[in-house]
């Protein structure tokens, strides 16, 4: 969802189509999120039927440098080696201003995010508080900074407990003193360390022109701390996570467990029996469709329950799986569903009286939306 915070408040819209679908206004409103099974790679638009890294097919997940590991772990940043998948990308992303930051989502964490992603990534952390603490030349000294920091700060949101309510507000000035003192001492080997690792690096890689590198760290101790307030009327007592994914693969499952549980009642099996064959039928199923959504899993899980158990000898294998194939045939076409009362929007989820969803997992999806 695309974010934008206006006198501390934020304003969510979703892109559906063409469109950016104002969402705030839809709250206390009924939604119905309708997926239909398509997904374009954000990178290349090519068809996949798998979202890799929040939108990617396979192919760009595992060869675009957005995409590497050091995303995620910006300390591992390898750009100096050499080995960077797009080094001219790398040069434009990664040698920009980086802010380590501390945030209150559901607690205290420390991060770091590009100069361009203030305020944007604290609200797509659901972050109530947030306050820059040092601005730093490039991607590899900032991921530096906040690795050292993380043995006395947390890193990690726990998005359950965000969901749940706002957090309780934290002095961040204090907090920040006490951390950066308990390091003090840390800091200047911390900067001497980086400076030998690229060093080495670059003495490594001789004719790999690569850009200078600053360990240069201006720290932000009298920053402001920014306050985000989120458009939620009622946050959850248990939060249950939804996922289209899954409500597609259940419409599949639903299918063919009928055609198993009608064969299986034809036995007279005693009822423990058929439990238990159901459940690793279903089990079998639930794997295998999260592989392929067609009658293929359904054949495998068929094929385990039969193994498993000697009284399904008598069951016509070849049968049961046609009519799995006629089943999804005759169902036309499925679709994943995630529909409820929309009582909130918080960091990238909607907040549903059924449950809440991660928007943007679904990033690369088709999506339709109604609201009521």
């Amino acid at each position: 969802m695309i974010t934008q915070l206006t006198d501390a408040s934020v304003e969510y819209s979703l892109p559906v189509g063409e469109e950016a679908v104002p969402m705030n206004a839809l709250i206390g409103r009924s939604l119905r999120v309708v997926y239909r099974g398509a997904i374009n790679c954000v990178a290349c638009g090519k068809s996949t039927k798998k979202s890799y890294s929040q939108g990617y097919c396979y192919r760009c997940a595992m060869t675009l440098p957005q995409c590497d590991s050091c995303i995620m772990s910006p300390e591992k940043c390898h750009y100096h080696a050499g080995t960077c998948r797009d080094s001219s990308w790398g040069e434009r992303f990664c040698f920009q201003d980086h802010y380590v930051y501390l945030a209150n989502s559901s607690g205290i964490k420390i991060g770091i995010t590009r100069g361009n992603q203030i305020p944007t990534r604290w609200m797509d952390q659901g972050a109530v508080q947030a306050k820059p603490v040092a601005r730093i030349r490039n991607r590899l000294m900032s991921g530096k900074v906040e690795d050292m920091f993380k043995a006395v700060l947390p890193d990690k949101t726990n998005w359950r407990n965000m969901l749940k309510g706002d957090a309780e507000p934290l002095d961040l000035d204090q907090l920040w003193r006490e951390a950066k003192d308990q390091l003090q001492g840390e800091i200047a080997a911390l900067v001497e360390k980086v400076e030998a690792e690229v060093a080495t690096k670059r003495a490594a890689h001789p004719d790999f022109n690569a850009i200078e590198f600053s360990s240069e760290i201006e720290w932000l101790d009298d920053s402001e701390t920014v306050t985000i307030a989120y458009p939620v009327e009622q946050y959850p007592s248990k939060v249950t996570s939804r996922s289209l994914d899954s409500e597609l693969e259940d419409r599949h499952r639903e299918l063919f467990e009928g055609v198993m549980q009608r064969h299986l009642a034809e036995l007279a099996l005693d009822k423990k029996t058929e439990k238990a064959v159901l459940k690793l039928f279903t089990s079998t199923l639930k794997k295998g469709l999260k592989k392929t959504r067609s009658h293929k899993p359904a054949i495998e899980a068929l094929s385990a329950v039969i193994k498993k158990e000697p009284l399904l000898a008598a069951l016509d294998s070849a049968t049961i799986a046609g009519e799995f194939a006629d089943v999804l045939a005759q169902a036309g076409e499925l679709n994943g569903v995630v529909e409820g009362v929309l009582q909130g929007i918080k960091g990238q989820y909607l907040i549903l009286d059924s449950g809440v969803i991660n928007m943007r997992k679904f990033t690369a999806y088709h999506i339709e939306l109604y609201g009521e």
